[in-house]
């Protein structure tokens, strides 16, 4: 696993072992990071969460391309030492612009400080639709989102009706594309609030 792109291009990342994880892969990073920096304009000056950061590699990647910050959010002491491990690979440990926090995204989202133009969703597959909108309900609620935020949601392919429902019930919410993986899907939601 490696940075695909920008100022960390080539920078060899580690990947938590166990089966509870799944790197994303450089192909589908690639294509997820392209789709993303057309939906956003570009990563400069964007502020992003990297709610299930495992071993940041996705939140690593924002930052490589320009991205203002990245909060990541890790509850596993396992993948938060990868994470660690990965920040200071990159020689972000000690910047400013790498917040991570050993603590369950849905309980830490009071340490947020900025306002999210971009959330990174890649939680556990075993992770069920409804529990991913809570978190997004309670980012909505918390008014830790701004005006035509970014989601990228990485689940399986069975979930996608769940996903469709979701949206179909909040109207600030709608789908602007929908990626097939093999069993892989990235959906990339934007917010617009009413």
């Amino acid at each position: 696993m490696r940075v695909i792109a920008g100022q960390f291009k080539g920078r060899q990342l580690k990947s938590p072992s166990g089966l509870n994880t799944r790197p994303t892969t450089d192909r589908v990073k690639e294509s997820l990071m392209s789709a993303l920096c057309s939906q956003l304009g570009g990563f400069e000056k964007r502020v992003v969460l990297d709610a299930f950061a495992g071993s940041g590699a996705l939140g690593i990647e924002t930052l490589s391309r320009g991205a203002k910050k990245c909060f990541f959010f890790e509850n596993n002491g396992a993948s938060f030492k990868t994470l660690s491990a990965n920040l200071s690979v990159c020689k972000l440990d000690k910047s400013p612009d790498a917040v991570a926090f050993k603590v369950d995204v849905m309980r830490g989202i009071y340490l947020l400080r900025e306002n999210i133009d971009l959330v990174l969703f890649d939680p556990p597959y075993a992770m069920e639709v409804v529990e991913v909108f809570k978190l997004i309900d309670a980012l909505i609620d918390h008014d830790r989102l701004n005006k035509g935020a970014v989601i990228s949601y990485e689940h399986a392919s069975a979930a996608n009706d769940g996903v469709d429902d979701a949206i179909g019930q909040r109207e600030e919410l709608f789908l602007a594309s929908r990626r097939l993986f093999g069993d892989t899907v990235i959906d990339i939601l934007v917010f617009e609030r009413g």
